[in-house]
C-alpha cells in the first residue's frame, strides 16, 4: 500500500505529490500523523519495537527509568532516522522547523507510549499518603491571603487567570501538554502583573514571581500538584531546557516551602457535647510528652469536622497549652468550658518544630472551620 511504502521508502515518490503552498501549521499537522502513523505501524521498527515494550511493560512490575530510557531512545531513534523525512515536508523551510518536528516526534513518542501505562504509572509515582499530606496543607493554607505568602504588590484580581491557567493542567493527558500548560500559567502571572501595573518600575523579578507562583499553587484545583511534579522530574523532554524547565524548578520550590511550613489546624467544636476523640499520651522525647488523637469515634463531631486524624497532636484547649499534661487533664478543661471549645492540633512529626519556634507556626483562623452547633 501507499503507507506501507512510505515507511519502507521515506524519500519515496509519493511523497512529491503532497501540496504545496500549505502553512506552518497544516504541514506541522502532516508531520504529526505521519509520525503517528509510523509508531503504530506493524511494518515499521518504531511500531514493531514499542508494541513488544507495552506487551512487556505489562507482564512484570513497572520500572519508570526503564519506560523513560526507552522512550528517550525512541524518540533519538525517530529524529536520527526519519528527521530528513520530515524535513523533506517542510521544503525549503526545513532547517526553520528543525525543534518544531523534534518535539512532534516527542509527543508522539508520548501519546505510544505513555497514554497506555499511565494508570500504572501514576499508581507507582507517589504513594498516596504523601499526596494526601500535601493536599492538606494545600486545603489549610488557601485562606491565606497574598501579603501572607510574602507578595508585596498584591494583584487586585488576586491572580485569578493564572489560578484557571494552572488548574487547566488537569485538562492535559501527556507529561508534555501539561508542561506547556504549566508555561501558560506562569506567563500568566508575568502577564497579571504587567496588566494590573504591580511592578511600574521593572518588570516582575524571580524574587516576585516564586511568591506569587506559591500563591497560584495553592489557589488552584489541580487534584494532585505532587502528582504533577513527580510526573514532569520523571518525563523530562528529550531538551529540558529554558523557561519549561525553570517553571518545574518553581514548582518544585513551591511544593518543598509548602511541605516545610508547620502548619497549626485551629476549630471550634461543642464542648456541651460528645467530641469523639480519644487521646494517648506519647513520649516525643525525654522532656516532651503529648497528647495524641488515638481514635476518632464514627459520626462524632470530630468526624464530621474532617479535620482531626489519628496521630494529630492537640496543641492548645481554648488558648491553653497542654503538652505535659494527662488525658484527664485536657478532659477537665473541655468539660469547663461549657459551650464552644477551640482546639488546636499539630501534627506529630511537627510537635518540635513548634515548641522550637513558634513563629514557624501558620496558624489557620477558626472562621476556615465552621463550628458544629448543637443541632448538627
Amino acid at each position: 500500500t501507499c503507507m506501507e511504502r512510505s515507511l519502507s521508502d521515506p524519500m519515496s515518490p509519493d511523497h512529491d505529490d503532497l501540496p504545496r503552498g500549505k502553512d506552518d501549521s497544516d504541514i506541522l499537522a502532516d508531520i504529526a500523523r505521519e509520525a503517528q502513523l509510523i509508531l503504530v505501524s506493524p511494518y515499521s521498527p518504531e511500531g514493531t519495537t514499542s508494541e513488544n515494550f507495552l506487551k512487556t511493560i505489562h507482564r512484570k512490575t513497572l520500572c519508570l527509568q526503564s519506560v523513560r530510557r526507552f522512550m528517550e531512545g525512541l524518540m533519538e531513534y525517530m529524529v536520527t532516522t526519519r528527521m530528513h523525512y520530515f524535513c523533506a515536508l517542510c521544503g525549503d523551510d526545513s532547517k526553520r522547523h528543525f525543534d518544531a518536528i523534534a518535539a512532534i516526534i516527542s509527543e508522539q513518542v508520548e501519546e505510544r507510549v505513555f497514554s497506555p501505562i499511565h494508570k500504572v504509572v501514576y499508581q507507582v509515582l507517589v504513594p498516596k499518603a504523601d499526596s494526601k499530606a500535601l493536599r492538606d496543607r494545600l486545603e489549610l493554607l488557601q485562606g491565606r491571603k497574598q501579603a501572607y505568602f510574602g507578595i508585596n504588590s498584591p494583584s487586585p484580581s488576586g491572580y485569578a487567570a493564572a489560578i484557571a491557567a494552572m488548574t487547566a493542567i488537569d485538562g492535559q493527558s501527556l507529561p508534555s501538554f501539561k508542561r506547556r500548560q504549566l508555561v501558560v500559567a506562569c506567563n500568566t502571572i508575568y502577564h497579571v502583573a504587567a496588566v494590573e501595573g504591580l511592578y511600574p518600575s521593572a518588570a516582575m523579578s524571580a524574587d516576585d514571581f516564586i511568591p506569587a507562583f506559591i500563591f497560584v499553587v495553592v489557589q488552584c484545583r489541580v487534584e494532585d500538584v505532587l502528582m504533577l511534579k513527580e510526573l514532569l522530574v520523571a518525563f523530562p523532554p528529550v531538551s529540558d531546557t529554558g523557561e519549561a524547565a525553570y517553571f518545574v524548578t518553581c514548582l518544585e520550590i513551591a511544593i518543598e516551602y509548602v511541605q516545610s511550613l508547620v502548619l497549626l489546624q485551629e476549630l471550634e467544636l461543642d464542648g456541651d457535647r460528645p467530641l469523639g476523640v480519644e487521646f494517648s499520651v506519647v513520649a516525643v522525647d525525654e522532656d516532651l510528652r503529648v497528647l495524641v488523637v488515638a481514635a476518632v469515634a464514627p459520626h462524632s463531631q470530630a468526624d464530621a469536622c474532617g479535620h482531626i486524624h489519628i496521630g494529630d497532636v492537640l496543641m492548645t484547649v481554648n488558648g491553653l497549652a497542654v503538652h505535659d499534661r494527662t488525658v484527664a487533664d485536657v478532659h477537665k478543661v473541655i468539660r469547663a468550658a461549657q459551650g464552644p471549645v477551640a482546639l488546636a492540633f499539630v501534627h506529630i512529626k511537627d510537635v518540635k518544630k513548634v515548641h522550637s519556634s513558634v513563629r514557624n507556626v501558620a496558624a489557620v483562623p477558626t472562621s476556615h472551620n465552621r463550628p458544629i452547633s448543637t443541632k448538627e
